[in-house]
C-alpha cells in the first residue's frame, strides 16, 4: 500500500467524529511453526471454492471424514463467523497477501496476520458495535497494524474519534488508560495493535505538552492541559512507533 493509499485511508477514519473532541494540530497532513512462505508474487489471493458449500465441508469434518484444509483468505477469515472458524478448526490454512500460509488450531492462528491499520481499527470498532465478543478477542489476539511511514503516523495524532461506549471498549481490550475522560490518540491504539514506523524518525518536545515533526513541520499540543497521565502515555506511543523523542 503506497504512503498517499495510507493517507487517504487514514483520511477517511478520522472523519468519522463521533462525540470525540478534537485536539490542536498545526498543519499536519490531512503462527512461526508451520508457517509457508511461496515466492514473491506467485500465490493467487482468492478463498478456497469449497467455502460456498462450508456447510458440507463442516458436515464431512463431524463425520470423521478426511477433508484437505481449506486456503482462505486473511480478509475472509477474519470475518467469518467464529462457530464456522471453530467448526473447521485445523482443516484450514490462512493465505496471507503476501503469499505466506499460516495454520489454524481451534479458531486461533499459530502467528498473528498483518493488515493496514485503517482495516484493523475499522473491523475492531465494527466487532465491538454488533456486541460480538468473540471477534474482539480474535482481533485482539490475532491482528497485527502494518507498519506506516513518518507522514501517515502522523495523522493518528488525533483523539480516538468514537463514541464513549466503543472507546471504552478499546480502552479497556487494549488497556489504554488515557486520562479521566478515557481519551487516547489513534496513535496509542496503532501501537497497542503492534504498528509501528518503517523508518525511525526524530521528532523534538518542548514545553513538556508541545511535539515539533521534522523540520517544525508538524507540531502537536495537548487540549488536557494538566493531564500529565495523557501527555506520558503520548510520549510512550510516539517512542514504541518508532519515533526518537529529542528534548528542547
Amino acid at each position: 500500500m503506497s504512503t498517499l493509499q495510507q493517507y487517504v485511508l487514514i483520511t477517511l477514519l478520522l472523519s468519522w467524529v463521533g462525540s470525540a473532541q478534537a485536539i490542536n494540530l498545526d498543519s499536519l497532513p490531512s503462527a512461526e511453526s508451520q508457517v509457508d512462505r511461496a515466492p514473491s508474487g506467485s500465490c493467487e489471493y482468492v478463498d478456497d471454492a469449497r467455502l460456498l458449500r462450508v456447510a458440507w465441508v463442516i458436515d464431512d469434518i463431524k463425520a470423521g471424514k478426511t477433508v484437505e484444509p481449506l486456503l482462505i483468505t486473511a480478509d475472509t477469515y477474519v470475518v467469518m463467523g467464529s462457530k464456522i472458524r471453530r467448526a473447521l478448526g485445523r482443516n484450514v490454512i490462512v493465505l496471507t497477501k503476501d503469499c505466506v500460509k499460516l495454520a489454524s488450531a481451534l479458531g486461533e492462528l499459530t502467528k498473528p496476520i498483518t493488515m493496514p491499520f485503517v482495516q484493523a481499527a475499522h473491523l475492531l470498532t465494527e466487532s465491538i458495535r454488533v456486541g460480538d465478543e468473540k471477534l474482539i478477542q480474535f482481533i485482539a489476539t490475532n491482528i497485527r497494524a502494518e507498519a506506516l511511514t513518518a507522514e501517515a503516523a502522523l495523522s493518528l495524532i488525533a483523539v480516538a474519534p468514537y463514541p464513549n461506549t466503543v472507546r471504552d471498549k478499546i480502552s479497556e481490550v487494549y488497556q489504554l488508560k488515557g486520562d479521566r475522560k478515557k481519551n487516547y490518540s489513534l496513535l496509542e491504539l496503532f501501537v497497542a495493535m503492534g504498528g509501528r514506523l518503517n523508518v525511525p524518525t526524530n521528532v523534538n518536545m518542548s514545553n513538556g505538552n508541545r511535539f515539533f515533526f521534522g523540520e517544525n513541520k508538524y507540531s502537536y499540543a495537548s487540549v488536557y492541559e494538566g493531564h500529565k497521565e495523557t501527555i506520558n502515555n503520548f510520549k510512550a506511543a510516539l517512542e514504541l512507533a518508532g519515533f526518537v523523542i529529542k528534548v528542547k
